[in-house]
């Protein structure tokens, strides 16, 4: 998770180093916050002091803060004097640019008066469509461009923002009722924002997909380019969007030149025992929840004295298969390894992959497991259908697991340093870094 917050500042940083709209960084601002609202909360609760004191310096540092916004905004000279530091500081502070513009609009509101009457009574909810129905929607007399004229600036070289405050101090102007509208419309977006960022989750209920779907199908015709990660996506996409093209570049994975170190040993010796058992020992790596079918899995591998399955990851399901390996397993086929850092290490000592999936992209651990050699046994979805063609494994029946021990014994029967080898040249040649590079690179210099 503090990866995930980290990546997360970083992007509000670089929005707000753009200038986005505000409304753009406000709504990514809650989805992020709502996202990781477990984390901060318990952050705040171990930090209180440090909290208060972040708000108390605050105060304290906003007029300077102000002052070099301003100090930004006003200069006419491109090569201006400030670290590096400065600009980013003044550049996000200019989000707060409303605060004094509202106070502007209060100070002045006979002047806005008569301005406010070429407004569109509606030009808050027509923003609002803009992002679904098009920007034609938007209104041409918008609160800020008001704002800008009566700052008498120019609406190419000055940036003013009205804000929540004064957008409904404007509505105010023109009717009550308008404003009572637009204080409604803000909180509907505000609770919109909180409902989809942390609703919109697996498993989709129908009304989720079609939503998204809506949206991505809208956007997907303003792309300059299309880019799929495999054949199979690029046969969906096009019956989807007839008259569009796709081009294909493949998912890649770097060995990252790591030395591999051998596992734990107490999952060394689970290995050699189910060795001496003459068993196939499986590997799953992900997480153990329905949509990556790791319960039916189970399920087929205590079915089979042939099999033997080690688990890498957590998840929901996790509590649910140790009761059942617990109950069903007195030889312990199962071996629950938990979070690895290293997959690689375990899959060295192991003599395939398991992938027993409803749903992937392009999976980046069949990857990873072909860069060593491994093969992989993968459920039947298209994705996995393209991958065994290409030499990287077998595939399942993913609802019955009826042939997942024969598979399984076809794999082990095949694996020889030839068909390694072939794997590892595979990857090299294919979903290599340097092969995945040069897909892009043609892409692009062709777009040219």
């Amino acid at each position: 998770m503090a990866s995930h917050i980290k990546v997360d500042i970083f992007l509000l940083i670089t929005l707000g180093l753009l200038r986005a709209g505000l409304g753009v960084f406000m709504y990514v601002f809650l989805a992020l916050v709502i996202r990781n609202h477990q984390s901060l909360s318990g952050s705040f609760r171990r930090h209180i002091f440090k909290l208060v004191l972040a708000i108390v310096l605050l105060a304290v540092v906003a007029p300077q803060l102000y002052a070099l916004r301003s100090e930004m905004r006003e200069s006419q000279d491109i090569n201006i004097d400030m670290s590096a530091a400065e600009i980013v500081v003044g550049r996000l502070v200019g989000r707060l640019s409303s605060i004094g513009d509202t106070a502007f609009i209060f100070q002045n509101t006979d002047q806005f008066r008569s301005d406010v009457r070429v407004l569109d009574p509606l030009y808050f909810q027509r923003q609002m469509l803009a992002p679904v129905l098009g920007v034609w929607v938007i209104p041409i007399d918008i609160p800020e461009r008001l704002l800008i004229n009566v700052h008498g600036g120019s609406l190419f070289d000055v940036s003013f923002m009205t804000g929540v405050p004064g957008n409904l101090t404007m509505a105010w102007l023109i009717h009550p009722l308008i404003a009572l509208i637009n204080a409604i419309s803000m909180l509907l977006m505000i609770w919109l924002s909180f409902f989809f960022a942390n609703k919109l989750d697996l498993p989709y209920p129908t009304y989720k997909v079609l939503f998204a779907w809506c949206l991505w199908s809208k956007a997907m015709h303003r792309f300059d380019r299309r880019i799929c990660i495999s054949n199979t996506m690029i046969r969906f996409y096009e019956r989807q969007f007839p008259g569009l093209s796709f081009d294909l570049a493949y998912n890649f994975r770097s060995d990252h030149g790591e030395k591999y170190s051998l596992p734990n040993p107490e999952a060394i010796n689970w290995i050699q025992k189910q060795r001496s058992g003459n068993r196939i020992v499986l590997l799953y790596a992900g997480s153990l929840s329905s949509r990556k079918n790791t319960n039916a899995l189970l399920d087929a591998v205590l079915s089979s004295n042939d099999l033997s399955l080690m688990i890498c990851g957590e998840g929901p399901e996790r509590i649910a298969m140790s009761q059942k390996v617990e109950l069903r397993s007195p030889e312990n086929q199962v071996f629950f390894a938990g979070h690895v850092n290293n997959v690689k290490s375990f899959l060295n000592q192991c003599d395939m992959l398991v992938l027993p999936s409803h749903a992937e992209g392009l999976p980046l651990v069949v990857l990873e497991a072909a860069s060593l050699g491994i093969p992989s046994l993968m459920s039947n979805l298209a994705i996995h259908r393209e991958l065994a063609s290409k030499g990287f494994g077998e595939t399942f029946n993913r609802h019955s697991f009826f042939d997942l021990r024969h598979k399984a014994l076809l794999l082990k029967a095949d694996r020889t340093l030839d068909s390694d080898t072939r794997r590892v040249n595979l990857w090299k040649a294919q979903f290599s870094p340097l092969a995945g590079f040069g897909q892009y690179e043609k892409i692009f210099d062709y777009a040219k």
